[in-house]
């Protein structure tokens, strides 16, 4: 009786701790790919001007950082790397694309959820810099998009802790199977 007692509360110990492991955090960012036409006048500094739109669709608060990746990191700049945000909430994050050369850039900014006792998921929002030159002076673009990223959807996914880190799975499941292998014996036995 005394071994069935110790089993149960180990069994339980480790049922708790396998649930907290797979904590899921919901993210969003929107739109999830931006690609700015800009003219580059010889001379000038061009501007692009967008935002990018995150949501805590959580019940609890998370910590959001966003940073620019790729060959835009000099080119972009935020108006906010770090928000808190509370469940239900959302920000719109303006940025702005300066650049005086011609050419195609690629990269993105890297959004990053974060909450207590999490590790965090990441998302990227790919960003698409296509600036030709032209002899206008007139440089400021405003934001489009092309027809077919008109109706998509924003990037959005339901992190596992499990899903990042597939070895976890395996893990579990073996516990679990011992743990019922060991629970069958013991009944079993008595």
């Amino acid at each position: 009786m005394r071994k069935n007692k110790i089993f149960f509360g180990l069994t339980l110990i480790l049922f708790l701790f396998l649930i907290q492991s797979t904590f899921a955090l919901n993210v969003y960012v929107r739109p999830a790919k931006i690609i700015a036409h800009m003219n580059v006048t010889p001379g000038q500094v061009s501007t692009y001007n967008s935002f990018l739109e995150v949501k805590n669709q959580n019940n609890i608060s998370v910590n959001v950082t966003l940073r620019p990746t790729g060959n835009i990191t000099n080119k972009l700049t935020l108006s906010e790397g770090l928000v808190k945000l509370e469940p239900n909430e959302t920000r719109k994050i303006d940025f702005v694309i300066s650049t005086n050369e011609p050419g195609r850039f690629d990269g993105g900014v890297i959004v990053t959820y974060l909450a207590n006792n999490t590790l965090g998921i990441s998302l990227q929002a790919e960003i698409i810099i296509m600036a030709q030159k032209v002899e206008s002076p007139n440089s400021t673009v405003t934001p489009t998009t092309t027809p077919e990223e008109q109706g998509k959807s924003p990037l959005t996914g339901l992190f596992v802790f499990a899903e990042s880190y597939p070895w976890v799975l395996v893990i579990i499941a073996i516990v679990i199977i011992v743990v019922l292998i060991a629970a069958f014996i013991i009944k079993k036995r008595h």
